[in-house]
């Protein structure tokens, strides 16, 4: 057991008082238990007392070892996908029981009762599936699409895959071991997992074969028949209807599958029990069919709009890549910027030179891929020239009174011309001054552009409507002559 891992152990008074009787069956019943909390378990617990005679006989130290062996990120999603038990609980030296999280409530549907109008809350186990949806509707159940089929296979798969790694060996798949909820991501949670049996070691209880999920090879169970177990089920996800819960005929999903997933369910069913498809290549398949990822992304090309650019103007940078969902933008003095991966391009504004780096990601990984280098020219900002201003000394003209005009200085003994080009004012001695002369013609006929030959030579308009940019005239784009 590595060091810092939960205790697969804890004593029945240490559990509180007990809760509400969640479910009770042959072998146990089920009880909330609000007053325990445990480190490593997210969410309520409940207990699981078996009853007299039915406490498991070895195994279950091991199934337990399992989860509190496995690092926290695994733990995590194990217990997401499963009720699996994460303490022994003993009574003076005896098991009697074990401690499981809760199954959330998402995975619970009320239906109606035929005949009654009663309603009930129900488990959402996964043999409602099964039957038709004319009858689903009737009792209020839900009634996946058949893309919501497609992704509750998926996700079966995906847990099968899950354990298998872990070495387990699940056991009794069948129509009530497995829950599922629908929504905007489909999902299956195993339960029952005390049942389960670690390779190599003694199961817990004597594993079986519901009626109808039985394997070709008969009662000894394995990864194998899990496998068989696994095809059944999407057989029957599939084709819902009438006898579904009994179907065993690939063919049946002729309208459904691709010819890739038949020849898959018919090894599955009708193959050799070592060339069944694994849970891992069932969930690629699905994936696939479903146009989801089924790995990282594959970056194949990254490319710029140019390698030359002024500072602050933008840069377009397209890329082709698989299966990526978002990709991110980065490079020396260029804040990131984030996109979706499916536009195949995004615009960024560098301001120092060097490569772009461009990483693209899913669920499953990231991929990367660096640019050619892009250099950033910072244009000169435009200054004003100094200019000295003369000094003008004016001489003390005195005061001098013109008609309708206000006291101005005059020359006095001293003759004053203030010339332009238009017209000249004088000022005599005697302070009188000379009467304007009459303003000259300035009217001024702009010449006739009709006149030239073919109009106008110079489109003003066209000319300031497509004045090209500092960046398309200083570093033209590639393929584009400015």
């Amino acid at each position: 057991m590595p060091a810092g891992s939960p205790p697969d152990h804890i004593e029945r008074d240490q559990l509180g008082a007990l809760g509400a009787v969640l479910g009770a069956g042959g072998q146990a019943v089920v009880y909330e238990l609000p007053a325990l909390r445990l480190p490593d378990v997210g969410g309520p617990l409940v207990y699981k007392e078996y009853k007299s005679g039915h406490a498991p006989h070895g195994g279950l130290a091991s199934v337990v070892a399992v989860r509190n062996g496995l690092s926290p990120e695994k733990r995590r999603k194990l217990e997401e996908i499963t009720a699996w038990p994460s303490r022994i609980v003993s009574d003076h030296g005896a098991v009697c029981g074990v401690v499981l999280p809760r199954i959330p409530d998402t995975f619970f549907h009320q239906i109606t009762l035929l005949g009654t109008g009663l309603h009930k809350r129900i488990p959402c186990e996964v043999q409602h599936l099964f039957i038709a949806p004319d009858r689903a509707r009737r009792l209020h159940m839900p009634i996946p699409t058949p893309e919501q089929r497609l992704a509750v296979c998926r996700d079966f798969a995906a847990g099968m895959a899950f354990l298998h790694a872990l070495g387990i060996v699940f056991g009794d798949v069948n129509a009530k071991n497995e829950l599922f909820r629908l929504g905007s991501e489909p999902m299956v949670m195993f339960v029952d997992c005390d049942a389960v049996r670690k390779a190599g070691s003694v199961p817990v209880m004597a594993q079986l074969n519901a009626p109808d999920w039985e394997p070709p090879e008969g009662v000894l169970l394995s990864s194998s028949t899990d496998l068989y177990k696994l095809g059944l089920f999407i057989l029957r996800c599939l084709t819902p209807g009438a006898g579904s819960s009994l179907n065993r005929d690939p063919a049946t999903a002729a309208g459904v599958l691709d010819s890739a997933g038949l020849q898959m369910l018919t090894w599955a069913l009708r193959g050799r029990s070592d060339g069944r498809p694994t849970a891992s290549q069932w969930w690629q398949y699905l994936c696939r069919t479903l146009g989801q990822p089924d790995g990282p992304p594959r970056l194949h090309t990254v490319d710029v709009d140019r390698t030359l650019v002024v500072a602050g103007r933008p840069v377009s940078v397209q890329w082709v890549a698989d299966d990526a969902v978002e990709v991110e933008i980065s490079g020396p003095g260029c804040a990131p910027v984030h996109a979706d991966a499916r536009g195949g391009s995004a615009l960024v504004h560098p301001d120092r030179s060097g490569v772009l780096y461009v990483t693209v990601r899913n669920d499953f990984g990231e991929a990367h891929l660096s640019t050619c280098s892009v250099g950033v020219i910072e244009l000169p900002t435009p200054q004003l020239m100094p200019v000295p201003i003369p000094d003008i000394q004016l001489p003390d003209l005195g005061a001098m009174s013109l008609p309708g005009i206000a006291t101005v200085p005059t020359p006095g003994a001293i003759s004053a011309e203030l010339e332009h080009p238009l017209l000249a004012v004088q000022w005599p001695q005697d302070g009188s001054p000379t009467p304007f002369p009459p303003a000259p013609d300035l009217a001024f006929d702009p010449p006739d552009l009709r006149a030239v030959d073919g109009g106008c030579p110079v489109d003003v308009v066209s000319i300031v409507m497509s004045t090209p940019s500092p960046d398309d005239l200083l570093f033209p784009r590639k393929g584009v002559t400015p």
